[in-house]
């Protein structure tokens, strides 16, 4: 879809974020705690803890991944749910791979609360080192990490969008500010991915943490908790609120008549930067502006008359703070704000 020129929102995910305390993903290479389990050598999630304790029930199901490709998956991991004094098997995922199968594994939580039972990571003794991600989906680990988001807004192309609640802008008059921050839902990055679609690693021989492609996601920052007229929507949040938010602007933008790569570069470069200073692993490069963008690509401070910056230099291209629209936003190798 974005190789043929489309602009492609996801939502990045309502699974947690570290840095709000609500992540339900632990990822990280596989390093042997010295414990077996059911003959398997489980995996150490820090400080020789071979068992995680879900803190909060994961409403879904919980997964395993590894780093090996989809349907050629030779290295064997397993998934143990337990209760708390680790002495009773409450559920196993113990599928083979044995290189024609994925590397996943799968318990459902569905209609069971599972807070305080805990989560064991096995690989047949003797298999390789793989990175590995666990996900409760929604649910919280006593260990976690970065990196809930996954799938769809992951995508090189995609646009992953992060949520902020537009009920209550830090700004006066009710406009974003850097003082907003993304629901505490909200999905954080970023996103290792190993392999490319038709199988083939990214970096062959490294498999770990310091291999493969590492993606700066999300991309972009949405409100939500907006108003709808669609019936059980009237108040409408969530990642899935966001995304269609911003694919609206966009839409907007393009029926003003700017190219794809130009909204796509308009949507960044005004966004408010909110979280972590610069592009971050929960809001991306910040929250999308329609306004902002909108006066980007018509050029406002480009023909206005004034000297907006300064400078004592008015209008483009007489004045060198003023952004050639024509040259940074349409061009795909001038995307430094420079003419």
């Amino acid at each position: 879809v974005h190789a043929d020129g489309a602009l492609y929102f996801s939502s990045a995910g309502n699974g947690g974020n570290l840095n709000d305390g609500t992540s339900g993903v632990w990822e990280g290479d596989f390093v042997h705690s010295g414990v077996l389990v059911s003959g398997g050598e489980s995996l150490d999630f820090g400080g020789g803890e071979f068992a995680v304790t879900i803190t909060e029930d994961a409403p879904f199901a919980f997964t395993l991944q590894w780093s090996e490709p989809n349907g050629a998956s030779g290295v064997d991991y397993d998934l143990f749910l337990v209760d708390p004094t680790i002495t009773t098997v409450l559920a196993a995922s113990t599928t083979i791979q044995d290189g024609d199968d994925d590397p996943i594994e799968f318990i459902s939580s569905s209609g069971f609360n599972d807070t305080g039972n805990r989560l064991i990571v096995t690989r047949s003794v003797g298999e390789a080192d793989r990175f590995v991600h666990l996900n409760s989906i929604r649910g919280r680990l006593s260990i976690a990490t970065e990196g809930q988001t996954y799938g769809h807004p992951a995508a090189r192309g995609a646009i992953g969008v992060a949520a902020t609640d537009a009920r209550f802008p830090g700004g006066a008059g009710g406009v974003f500010d850097a003082s907003d921050v993304v629901q505490a839902f909200s999905s954080d990055g970023p996103r290792r991915v190993f392999f490319e679609a038709d199988g083939s690693p990214i970096t062959p021989g490294d498999l770990s943490g310091t291999g493969g492609e590492l993606r700066d996601k999300p991309d972009l920052t949405g409100g939500d908790c907006v108003d709808t007229a669609t019936p059980g929507f009237s108040t409408f949040c969530g990642t899935s609120a966001a995304a269609p938010h911003l694919a609206a602007i966009a839409a907007l933008l393009l029926e003003q008549g700017a190219t794809p790569f130009a909204v796509n570069q308009a949507l960044r470069g005004t966004a408010v930067d909110i979280e972590a200073t610069g592009a971050d692993r929960d809001s991306g490069v910040g929250i999308v502006l329609a306004d902002a963008a909108a006066a980007l690509l018509a050029g406002a401070d480009c023909s206005d008359g004034i000297d907006n910056d300064g400078d004592g230099f008015v209008d483009f291209p007489s004045d060198p703070g003023c952004a050639d629209t024509s040259v940074d936003l349409e061009d795909p190798q001038c995307q430094d704000g420079i003419d």
